[in-house]
């Protein structure tokens, strides 16, 4: 490789890295929270909550035992993963496509009953194609499709409660 190429590859990537940092790009790595103590309170939303718990605990936030404890209490609800059939063949009768539905609630809320998250639904869409010669595969491409959505559902509650404005 010649000297010259060398030079103008290093460059090229001189170039590249100071565009990133200028545009605020960062790589990810441990969030910041905007309090440190958080309660979490779960209405028939069970794994969402154990979940989330484990996370922040992993971001250095203290799970507070009671609410009068915690900067923020954090309300997950009716957490639910629907199957609804798309399409159905008109010549056999069968199932084609399937979609799935995982929804939760969420909102949250100073210790003093301060609103920092109005009630909102969290709620994602995946559809798959159904094949009756592969029901095993299909089984298996449901699951993991289930779990697909509950994870980018814990990354936007995580991403929202990072943006509160506790203070």
């Amino acid at each position: 490789m010649s000297t010259f190429f060398r030079a103008f590859v290093l460059m090229v990537i001189v170039l590249q890295s100071v565009q990133l940092s200028g545009c605020g790009f960062r790589l990810r790595g441990s969030a910041d929270y905007p309090m440190k103590q958080v309660f979490i309170e779960s209405v028939s939303a069970p794994r969402m909550a154990y979940v989330l718990t484990r996370e922040l605990q992993n971001a250095n936030l203290t799970i507070a035992e009671s609410k009068n404890n915690a900067e923020v209490i954090v309300i997950l609800s009716h957490e639910i993963l629907d199957r609804r059939t798309l399409s159905v063949s008109s010549f056999t009768g069968k199932l084609e496509e399937v979609e799935l539905n995982y929804r939760i609630h969420l909102s949250a809320k100073k210790a003093t009953g301060e609103v920092l998250i109005e009630p909102q639904l969290i709620s994602l869409l995946r559809d798959y194609q159904f094949e009756e010669t592969a029901v095993l595969a299909k089984a298996d491409e449901e699951i993991m499709l289930g779990e697909e959505l509950f994870r980018e559902a814990l990354v936007q509650i995580m991403r929202r409660l990072q943006m509160l404005r506790v203070g």
